[in-house]
């Protein structure tokens, strides 16, 4: 892609989604289609008009949301701080801390206020729609999740159709998703705003102890297993769709390989049951009932229901926030049952050289029929090379224009331990351990108690989130997955170092702040 000279992006966030250097059809599951999603939900929350939503060219960069370049994910952040400043009580700045973890691209505010009244008018209709629509998702796709997984696609034609069906079925999930996820965090910036600077700890403590939350139904799962309460057939059953990549189609899920799970299983073996996922959670939901009580006290009466309404709608709204992530994730393990599928039965039959060099192909090829077989294997050829050159190179994690590659190997050669490392804080306290540098998540080497430190995180990662005695993650902001389940869990968090896992030496004793932000060397 090709960006204006004025478009600022970024890789933080896309980069939780979709992280790395991307295969074809892992890009373009999610690029086209989500895009134009995001586009209708703009549209149908009244940010956008439907004269300006026509004028926007998926073809340009800069009318996109989602760009790609060097083969990383990025996101359009003048598009959403433009978003952000149609939104009444929050703003551009606002939006781009919350999404993206700090303020990086230099724009400044722009209130579009003639768009206010049409965003009041929606946003009741559409967050009753969101509420009802994100439940009936979540049903439905674990119900053809289920069915995928028990019955894979035996020829083309039927991978063809799935792939088809379970991609339809992650963008028409990702509308409502996205719809609630804009609400959240607006609602999110209205109670940052309760607190001042110096009432951080009661700020984190109002963020946390929701309940309910699916990943701590994740853990429980994994904890039983490890204490002879569940078999692993049972906690695939529940909870496989999960897995390293998880949001990247190419990526392995735990249905087909178990090996992060059974890394973990001597050091959940070790968590007594009054540390047990469950109890942790409702520790945590006495922790915020409690901080609720004392803000709510400090108020006057005329204020105090009004203040109680945004902390239940804030709740509610980021469990919810969970609830779609989990209904998209059971459709992109259902389209990667059909392409798993697919590059086994065209490897078997002589189309491509390996089941794996379906992620070269774009789910457009894919869900056509090829004829061309020798074509075909010519251009999975070429773009393996391109993908190579790719891997050689890196380009920054915020840039304006078209963003400049870099060597690899000349960084890391340049790379030394450093004795200190900063970013945002988003969960409180102050832990000293062992930093563990973790490129998967997966428990070899890492002990209960050690500092988690790693580019980004998804809920493959909350397992070793929950031995962790605080995180430290390059990318993120306050409502990034990794910032909301250390909140859960009652550790310190850092996120937003940009390449603290690059600085910082595993192995080495460090001290995480979680309340300034500050990750110090011992």
């Amino acid at each position: 892609m090709i960006s204006g000279v004025g478009t600022a992006w970024t890789t933080a966030n896309a980069g939780e989604a979709m992280p790395g250097v991307l295969y074809p059809l892992g890009w373009t599951f999610w690029g086209d289609g989500v895009n134009a999603v995001i586009m209708r939900v703009f549209q149908s929350l009244g940010l956008l008009s439907a004269r300006e939503a026509a004028a926007l060219d998926p073809s340009i960069a800069d009318h996109r949301f989602f760009g790609i370049f060097a083969g990383r994910a990025c996101v359009n952040v003048s598009l959403v701080r433009a978003m952000g400043d149609r939104i009444p009580g929050s703003t551009g700045d606002a939006i781009e801390k919350q999404m993206f973890g700090g303020l990086n691209s230099g724009l400044v505010n722009e209130p579009m206020r003639r768009r206010y009244p049409a965003v009041v008018a929606r946003l009741p209709i559409v967050l009753t729609q969101a509420i009802r629509s994100l439940r009936s998702a979540r049903i439905a796709n674990e119900r053809y999740w289920h069915e995928a997984i028990a019955s894979p696609p035996q020829t083309l034609d039927q991978a063809r159709r799935l792939l088809l069906a379970a991609t339809g079925r992650f963008e028409s999930t990702m509308i409502v998703h996205l719809q609630n996820t804009l609400i959240a965090q607006a609602l999110y910036d209205r109670t940052s705003q309760l607190h001042g600077a110096d009432d951080l700890a009661d700020h984190f403590a109002l963020s946390t102890g929701y309940g309910a939350m699916e990943e701590t139904a994740v853990l429980q799962g994994i904890w039983e297993m490890a204490h002879g309460l569940c078999t692993m057939d049972t906690f695939l059953n529940d909870h496989g769709y999960h897995g390293p990549r998880e949001g990247d189609i190419t990526g392995r899920s735990w249905r087909e390989d178990h090996a992060p799970i059974l890394s973990m299983m001597d050091l959940y073996c070790r968590v007594p049951i009054e540390r047990s996922p469950r109890e942790v959670e409702r520790a945590r939901v006495d922790v915020r009932r409690a901080a609720e009580r004392r803000l709510l006290a400090g108020l006057t009466p005329a204020k105090r229901p009004f203040v109680a309404l945004l902390l239940r709608w804030t709740a509610q709204a980021i469990l919810r926030r969970q609830v779609g992530k989990v209904a998209f994730l059971y459709a992109i393990d259902e389209a990667r049952v059909a392409a798993r599928s697919a590059g086994q039965i065209m490897h078997a039959q002589g189309i491509i050289e390996s089941p794996d060099d379906i992620a070269f192909l774009t789910v457009d090829e894919l869900t056509a029929r090829p004829t061309r077989f020798a074509q075909l294997r010519d251009l999975i050829a070429q773009r393996n090379e391109i993908r190579c050159d790719y891997l050689k190179t890196e380009i920054p994690r915020h840039w304006t224009g078209n963003p400049i590659h870099t060597s690899i190997a000349a960084r890391v050669a340049r790379s030394e331990g450093v004795g200190r490392v900063s970013g945002l804080p988003v969960s409180g306290g102050v832990a000293e351990g062992t930093a563990r540098v973790v490129t998967d998540p997966v428990a070899d080497g890492m002990d209960e108690g050690d500092i988690l430190v790693c580019s980004t995180t998804d809920p493959s990662w909350v397992p070793l989130m929950f031995l962790a005695g605080a995180v430290v993650v390059d990318i993120g902001g306050p409502m990034s997955h990794a910032a909301i389940l250390a909140r859960e869990l009652g550790i310190p968090c850092v996120v937003n170092t940009i390449d603290g896992s690059q600085r910082l030496r595993d192995g080495d004793p460090i001290r995480v702040d979680g309340s300034t932000g500050h990750v110090v060397a011992l």
